[in-house]
């Protein structure tokens, strides 16, 4: 949860509370695991949009020269 909510301040909290704990169901129940999948499903659309903005610079950038 906590992963999850800085993730917001700093988004590759994201991706490490996506991977971490390997196994959540052991140490924190359905509860960790329901938060894992919240950190999969936000570090993926941050992903996304990170790359996005990358081939939009890099469109930009070309057409500039």
């Amino acid at each position: 949860m906590v992963l999850f909510l800085f993730g917001f301040i700093c988004p590759p909290l994201w991706w490490i509370g996506s991977c971490w704990p390997r196994h959540p169901r052991e140490q924190g129940g359905k509860m960790a695991e329901r938060w894992q999948k919240l950190n999969m499903i936000m570090s993926l659309g941050f992903s996304v949009i990170l790359i996005i903005a990358f081939i939009c610079i890099a469109v930009l950038y070309s057409k500039a020269k």
